[in-house]
């Protein structure tokens, strides 16, 4: 089995019109998400790039080893899933944006890695700093040149990518391409032909600033720190129009990779996992891009969508998770697979990866065929959740082994077939990951799985 993990930055899932966006044009994520699994509730870790991405490629929580800021990357004696699967025989690729690995991660973990850190010509004290420029922060840029298209930083990414495609085609090997965009990240901006794609006044309106009320004042100290209270209404339509109009450019993108798929004869072979590091306010309640302390729906709430072939298609499920189910969710469906690689990369994850490197549930559990979940379903009501607490920890959670007991005591418990279960399984399981926060280890968590399947 071959992966693509497409990871666009700052796109939240309000804005696909797979997550009911009702003008917003995009085929290629529509595609994917017909033949697939879509996650309604996907939740990001943390609203700022490299926090986010560690969280991704570990299955920790960003503040498990300080990975709080853009300043601290991951560095090759921190677990992530790239350099496991490396190990079991994929040909690993990072094309495109990296905010997340140090040089020597990235060594370790890939075996093409084309990515760049920080744009031509800047430092990363000036890059943190932003772009205040103009007396404002709206962010908001004219189009680009048609014919600059093909020279953007994303379009090149996934030059790199398809051609990664092709080489592993060629050679038969199994491949793992991590394409990961700047787009739909601020400035807002995108070549003539996308930037007039939709009509700020033909959009649905915008949370204005009623929004605002009871909120902390952390709010509108933003709008007056960015001088956004110095902008009307139609500039924030603007903002949104042309960041809808970028991930209409992300989504051709994506169309790119999935013809290079299918041009190559591995699509059928091909798990796409599509997601994102946090979303943006998109000009809602007068605000823009992201800010690190904020958690909205605007900016926590994340695309999740997974199609795997056998897979479960057209099927959404609505149970919480978070990007740090991603590790795991790989990990099982090699681990559940059959052949050389699926059993290399078990045997790599299980003699590599400590119960504290393990998270909670495998998403995995809801990228099945029908028929499996309904041959699968009285498994799971007859089976205890046999929640287990981690022998290793990472520093700061060895206190916790009282809390631990109890919330292992209460999931099983909630694993009866009562009508009313479902809702206290979730909530026992809910606070078992809270509990053991990054060193979760609930080996099948089947009560979370079962209310988001039964």
């Amino acid at each position: 089995m071959n992966y693509l993990l497409f990871y666009p930055d700052e796109m939240r899932a309000e804005s696909l019109a797979c997550y009911g966006h009702p003008v917003v044009q995009t085929p290629n994520f529509d595609r994917v998400a017909a033949e697939g699994t879509v996650f309604e509730n996907a939740y990001s870790t943390h609203p700022v790039c490299a926090p986010s991405r560690a969280s991704l490629v570990t299955g920790w929580f960003p503040h498990v080893q300080g990975h709080r800021t853009l300043r601290y990357l991951l560095d090759d004696t921190t677990p992530n899933f790239f350099k496991y699967l490396r190990e079991a025989g994929f040909t690993t690729c990072l094309a495109g944006k990296n905010h997340c690995f140090t040089d020597e991660a990235t060594e370790a973990s890939f075996d093409r890695a084309t990515a760049t850190f920080l744009p031509k010509g800047q430092d990363l004290a000036s890059f943190i700093a932003g772009e205040k420029t103009g007396g404002n922060y709206t962010m908001l840029r004219r189009p680009l040149p048609q014919e600059e298209m093909a020279d953007d930083n994303d379009f090149r990414y996934v030059d790199e990518g398809v051609e990664f495609i092709r080489d592993c085609a060629r050679e038969g090997k199994p491949f793992f391409l991590f394409q990961s965009l700047n787009s739909p990240h601020p400035p807002y901006t995108a070549a003539e032909r996308y930037y007039h794609m939709y009509d700020p006044d033909k959009l649905p309106p915008l949370r204005d600033m009623r929004w605002l009320e009871g909120k902390p004042a952390l709010y509108q100290l933003i709008r007056k720190y960015r001088e956004l209270d110095q902008q009307d209404e139609g500039v924030f339509r603007k903002i949104n129009a042309v960041y809808l109009r970028m991930i209409s450019y992300v989504d051709m993108l994506l169309g790119r990779l999935l013809d290079a798929l299918e041009e190559c004869g591995v699509y059928d072979d091909t798990t796409i996992i599509i997601c994102a590091d946090h979303g943006d306010f998109g000009g809602d309640a007068g605000l823009v891009e992201k800010w690190p302390s904020a958690v909205d729906d605007m900016i926590a709430r994340v695309p999740l969508v997974i199609r795997r072939p056998g897979g479960a298609a057209g099927h959404r499920v609505a149970a919480p998770v978070q990007s740090i189910d991603t590790f795991p969710t790989v990990c099982d469906f090699e681990g559940s697979g059959s052949g050389t690689t699926s059993s290399a990369c078990r045997c790599a994850v299980s003699s590599r990866v400590s119960p504290a490197t393990r998270t909670g549930w495998s998403t995995a559990r809801a990228v099945t065929t029908s028929a499996n979940r309904t041959a699968s379903k009285a498994r799971r009501r007859s089976a205890p959740c046999r929640c287990q607490a981690p022998s290793t920890t990472p520093r700061g959670c060895s206190s916790r082994r009282s809390r631990r007991a109890s919330a292992a005591s209460s999931c099983s418990e909630a694993s009866g077939t009562s009508s009313t279960s479902a809702r206290t399984a979730r909530t026992s399981c809910t606070t078992w990951r809270r509990i053991l926060s990054s060193t979760r280890t609930c080996t099948t968590t089947r009560c979370i799985w079962r209310s988001a399947t039964s």
